[in-house]
């Protein structure tokens, strides 16, 4: 609620969210960003979750939600970056439809909900759809 009132753009562990739902309204009509951190969420027991199917982001995604995936303490978890919770994400919250979409999605939310000023965003915006481009002419040649 606080992030809501103070106009934030993005909730951290957005957990919190699970079982309000006036306030996830909110969120989805103002275009918030939801940051979750599956990984850490399912360690930690965060909003109940035991199994990524059953995340609180799962309907989100489903829904529309803009969702940014983190990594919380990677060092304490021993991971190397975010690609261990994007694989997740990916196979077990994006639902069977998943697909290349979903991931550009989420990549391009992860720019959108940075603090990035927009300078830096567009710049950030544009490298990137160069480098995904790249990747499907790649991908395209090869198969």
């Amino acid at each position: 609620m606080d992030a809501i009132l103070l106009n934030s753009t993005r909730i951290g562990h957005g957990t919190a969210l699970n079982g309000r739902p006036r306030l996830t309204e909110i969120v989805k009509k103002r275009g918030i960003g939801v940051e979750v951190s599956p990984i850490s969420s399912q360690v930690l027991h965060l909003g109940g979750v035991e199994d990524f199917r059953t995340h609180p982001a799962v309907p989100w995604l489903r829904r529309g939600f803009p969702i940014v995936i983190a990594s919380d303490n990677p060092g304490m978890w021993k991971s190397t970056g975010l690609s261990h919770d994007w694989y997740v994400a990916f196979m077990a919250m994006g639902g069977e439809r998943s697909d290349l979409r979903f991931l550009k999605k989420l990549a391009l939310n992860s720019i959108k909900f940075s603090a990035m000023n927009g300078t830096e965003k567009n710049v950030a915006r544009k490298r990137w759809n160069k480098q995904y481009s790249l990747f499907i002419d790649q991908v395209l040649a090869t198969y």
